[in-house]
């Protein structure tokens, strides 16, 4: 009797996650491109521009958009829960990279990725914003102790170089 209604009170613990997760989804998806999810998701794609944030961005804004693919991965979620994104919601930016810092020129930690950063993470989008060097401090300050992730791939609690 104890184990059925633990696993009962897991199983709704589990269900209330998953059903918070696509929740959290911001109302207007956060339109910023994400280039590591357009190029994952879209191979015929990254087989042409290869890995080129800009090139995939104009792919995305020339053609992608037009032929229903999605910009980042709350897009995505969004569609598979039947919202459909008005071209204002589509329309999608690109976050500027910045380029590499010298002073971590012999750095062997992993750059922080701010795209991946604000796509993943819309709570942390909806008060930071889009400013890369606003984002990289608060995985300083908040991310890192609460096990977000700088970066696709990348596992809780990864150190990265302190600027871009």
């Amino acid at each position: 009797m104890k184990f059925h209604k633990m696993k009962t009170l897991i199983c709704t613990f589990c269900a209330v996650l998953l059903f918070s997760a696509f929740i959290a989804v911001p109302v207007k998806a956060e339109t910023a491109f994400d280039p590591h999810y357009y190029f994952w998701k879209y191979p015929d794609v990254a087989n042409v521009t290869g890995f080129d944030p800009q090139a995939l961005f104009n792919h995305y804004q020339s053609f992608g958009m037009n032929e229903g693919r999605f910009a980042n991965r709350q897009a995505e979620w969004r569609h598979a829960a039947g919202h459909v994104d008005t071209i204002e919601e589509k329309t999608a930016f690109l976050m500027v990279n910045f380029p590499s810092d010298p002073e971590n020129a012999t750095s062997k930690l992993p750059k922080f990725d701010a795209a991946h950063y604000y796509n993943s993470y819309p709570d942390v989008a909806a008060v930071i914003g889009k400013d890369p060097y606003a984002l990289l401090q608060h995985y300083f300050a908040y991310g890192y102790s609460e096990g977000r992730l700088p970066f696709y791939g990348a596992s809780p609690c990864t150190e990265v170089q302190t600027s871009f």
